[in-house]
C-alpha cells in the first residue's frame, strides 16, 4: 500500500531530527529568545532541507547528488563558518525571560527560515545519509510508482517538521518557568556548542 511509504518516511523524519545537534540547539535558543513560532520556523527550514535530500535520494537525481558530494568540502566550510559566527553572536547576545511570543517583522521571520534551510543544506552528508537509509531499508524501492515516492518524501518532511513543532512547544512551555540567570547560561552554552560544532566541521 502506498500509504505505508508515508508512514515509513514519517518515522525516518522523526528519527533523524530527534538527536540534538547544532540545528536543535539553534531551534531551542530561538524559541527561548523569540517564542514558539521562531523555533518552528527554524525547524521548517531543516524539514525543507530534509525533504530536499530525501527527494534526491528517492528519485535518484544523480547529477545533483554528485554535485553535492563532489563539492562537499566547500559546502562544509560554508556551513562551518556560518555556525561559528552564529554561535559567537548568540554567546554574546542577551536573552529575556518571560516573553511568550516576541513580535518580529516578516523579514526577520523569513531570515530565520532561510538561515536554517541554508545551514541544513550545507551539510552534504544529508544526501548520502538518506540514500543509505532508503537503500538499506528498502525504502528506495517504490516499484517505479510516482505516488509512492511522493508519499515517502512527504512522510520524511512531515516527520521532521513534527519533531520541531513538538520541541519548540515543549521548550516554549518550560522557558516561561526559567529564571533570567538560567536562561543566560543556556544562551551562552548554546552559542558555545553551536560554535564548537562549526569548529569541528572545519577540522574534520
Amino acid at each position: 500500500m502506498s500509504l505505508l511509504f508515508f508512514i515509513k518516511g514519517l518515522l525516518v523524519g522523526l528519527s533523524i531530527s530527534a538527536p540534538v545537534g547544532p540545528m536543535g540547539l539553534l531551534c531551542i535558543r530561538r524559541t527561548l529568545a523569540f517564542g514558539r513560532l521562531s523555533g518552528i520556523l527554524t525547524g521548517l527550514g531543516v524539514a525543507t532541507a530534509d525533504g530536499t535530500f530525501s527527494t534526491l535520494a528517492a528519485f535518484g537525481v544523480a547529477v545533483i547528488s554528485q554535485v553535492l558530494t563532489e563539492h562537499g568540502l566547500l559546502f562544509r566550510l560554508f556551513g562551518a563558518m556560518v555556525l561559528c559566527l552564529l554561535g559567537a553572536r548568540i554567546f554574546f547576545s542577551k536573552i529575556q525571560a518571560g516573553t511568550p511570543e516576541t513580535v518580529l517583522p516578516a523579514e526577520r521571520r523569513i531570515r530565520m527560515y532561510l538561515t536554517a534551510l541554508l545551514l541544513a543544506l550545507s551539510n552534504p552528508l544529508g544526501i548520502l545519509f538518506f540514500t543509505a537509509v532508503f537503500a538499506g531499508s528498502g525504502l528506495a524501492d517504490t516499484n517505479g510508482s510516482l505516488p509512492s515516492a511522493v508519499l515517502l518524501v512527504a512522510g520524511v518532511a512531515s516527520g521532521s517538521l513534527l519533531w520541531w513543532v513538538l520541541l519548540s512547544t515543549v521548550v516554549s512551555l518550560l522557558g516561561r518557568k526559567l529564571s533570567p540567570r538560567t536562561l543566560s547560561w543556556i544562551n551562552r552554552a548554546s552559542g558555545l556548542l553551536i560554535a564548537l560544532f562549526g569548529a569541528l566541521m572545519l577540522v574534520r
